[in-house]
């Protein structure tokens, strides 16, 4: 496989983004070390970035495109149920797969979008997931991501046409 080259106009602006984000991250320890010492600066930056932040981001991956079925586009992605604690954790990224088929919606409709599209996931048979669930089939019956985890899910649709969401081609 061929390794993708980027212009070197999108290189130099990822260069940038990159120095701001570092230089933020930087600036940003150095005055809570400054005014907090460092136990505050442990509190408040290390253990949430190095500790905390790690497991959370493991998790929300974990839905996104963990259960998929490969031979069906429409299910290459994970449908995570809708959960008002989730969509604040998470900030809405819980509709990954809402957003890889309308990636133009604001984050703050992906739960409206999700309900729309229901009637669309019942035809192809795309039963949501929780964490929960994603959980324990990755860690305890040792499922392999990108792969269809339950028996029983592949869709039925014929036409590749039928195999994309309302008004997506």
């Amino acid at each position: 496989r061929a390794a993708i080259e980027y212009p070197p106009e999108l290189l130099a602006r990822i260069r940038s983004e990159r120095r701001v984000a570092i230089g933020a991250h930087a600036l940003f320890a150095a005055v809570v070390l400054a005014t907090g010492g460092p136990w505050v600066l442990a509190k408040v930056w290390v253990l949430p970035v190095f500790v905390a932040f790690p497991p959370v981001f493991v998790l929300n991956r974990l839905g996104q495109h963990y259960d998929i079925d490969p031979e069906v586009p429409a299910k290459w992605g994970t449908l995570i149920a809708g959960s008002w604690f989730w969509d604040r954790i998470f900030l809405w990224s819980n509709y990954h797969l809402e957003h890889h088929y309308y990636p133009s919606v604001p984050a703050y409709h992906l739960p409206e979008l999700q309900r729309r599209l229901a009637p669309f996931y019942s035809e192809v048979e795309l039963a949501p997931r929780t964490y929960g669930g994603l959980l324990w089939d990755y860690l305890v019956r040792n499922r392999a991501p990108h792969t269809r985890w339950s028996a029983g899910t592949r869709g039925t649709c014929a036409s590749p046409l039928r195999q994309s969401p309302p008004g997506h081609l």
